[in-house]
Formats: C-alpha cells, sequence, structure tokens
C-alpha cells in the first residue's frame, strides 16, 4: 500500500493506492504495468470557498503521455496493471476547552469588548 498525503489545515486529504485484498502494489502481481504516470490534484482543487472543500470531477488518474492529456479509463487502468485509486477524505476539528473560551469573553469584558458583536 503507498500513501500520498496533502493537507489543507485543519482538513486532511488522504489518498491511498491499494490493490484490495492483496499486499501486492498492482492487480495483476505477476505482470508489470508499462511505464505511466499519476495525476493527482492540488490541494487548492479541492477548496471552493473559504470553508467549503468538495472531491474535484477528476481528481486522480493514470495516463501513459507525460503531458497528461489523455487520461486512461478505469477499466484501461486495471487493464493494465495499475493500481486502483481510493479516494478517502478525513475532516479534523480543532478547539479549546470551554474554560479558554470563557476566559476569553470575559478578558474582552473587562476591556469594554462585547463578545456577541
Amino acid at each position: 500500500m503507498v500513501s500520498s498525503p496533502s493537507s489543507i489545515f485543519p482538513h486532511t486529504m488522504t489518498t491511498t493506492f491499494s490493490s484490495p485484498g492483496s499486499n501486492s502494489l498492482f492487480l495483476f502481481p505477476d505482470r508489470n504495468p508499462p511505464d505511466g504516470y499519476l495525476f493527482v490534484c492540488s490541494p487548492t482543487d479541492l477548496q471552493t470557498g473559504p470553508t467549503s472543500f468538495r472531491w474535484p470531477d477528476c481528481p486522480a488518474y493514470w495516463y501513459l503521455d507525460p503531458s497528461g492529456s489523455k487520461p486512461l479509463t478505469l477499466e484501461e487502468a486495471s487493464n493494465l496493471g495499475f493500481p486502483q485509486l481510493e479516494l478517502t477524505t478525513e475532516a479534523c476539528v480543532l478547539s479549546w476547552d470551554d474554560m479558554v473560551y470563557i476566559g476569553i469573553r470575559k478578558f474582552h469584558e473587562g476591556k469594554g469588548i462585547d463578545s456577541d458583536g
């Protein structure tokens, strides 16, 4: 299994390349696929707004030519022996304990700042 993580704080995208039910990198372990290339979209392609993210229509694909202009279909890539792509998304929320927010609110009130405004 080969993993290629990219992160967009506080969200993390992990793309995993594996062959189901096998420890082998290739779907056909007895033959190697031809020389090829894997296109993986940039993490910025996942962001649709300041706090909005979604997978693009084609986030990753295999291709044989270095320009990437002719992506292989899933069936073509599989027939040639390239690993199956599995795309997963993990989202993490980071926050402080409630006591920190209460302390910040009291600090703001002491300074005359309206925390609700």
